[in-house]
């Protein structure tokens, strides 16, 4: 079923997740458990298979955020360069990714802006990194994230839905 804003018809993307055993149908995993022995824990790793699917797996990957802030402060501090003020805006940025990703789940429109929302500062972060700016030039480069992310996902809202498709011709 199409949403209100798309354009055609995606056939080319993988399943869900819900619903799959991801122990048991990763061949690889399995021959590598019973190769090396592992027989005995094969329950309890099938059980952990069918619990990463679908609900619990937002769980493991929230873990994201905190270890990339620690692996953060971690290299920061390994280079002392924790009170420079592009660490500052990195951090703020991290944050800024944090909050908008539980925006994914309310709607089609949200989940295209967070996804967008997160690529820009995830860039901009990245540029930081490298460019290692002062204050200023760090706030210009979060509030230029801010701003392309937000021109570029405007138009989600204004696509027309239309009877043809790309297809069709």
């Amino acid at each position: 079923m199409m949403s209100a804003f798309a354009t055609h018809e995606v056939l080319n993307q993988s399943p869900s997740f819900e619903d799959i055993n991801l122990f048991s149908t990763d061949r690889a995993l399995t021959e590598a458990v019973s190769r090396e022995g592992g027989g005995a824990a094969a329950k309890r790793l099938e059980a952990f298979g069918a619990a990463s699917s679908g609900r619990a797996a937002p769980r493991i990957f929230g873990l994201a955020v905190p270890l990339t802030l620690l692996s953060g402060l971690y290299m920061g501090a390994r280079f002392g360069v924790l009170a420079d003020a592009w660490m500052y805006a990195s951090y703020g940025a991290i944050v800024v990714m944090a909050a908008t990703g539980p925006l994914a789940r309310r709607s089609d429109a949200l989940r295209q802006l967070s996804l967008r929302a997160r690529a820009t500062f995830g860039l901009a972060v990245v540029f930081l990194m490298v460019a290692k700016p002062d204050a200023m030039l760090s706030v210009v480069v979060l509030g230029l994230a801010l701003g392309i992310s937000m021109l570029v996902g405007v138009p989600i809202g204004l696509k027309q839905q239309t009877d043809l498709s790309s297809t069709e011709a």
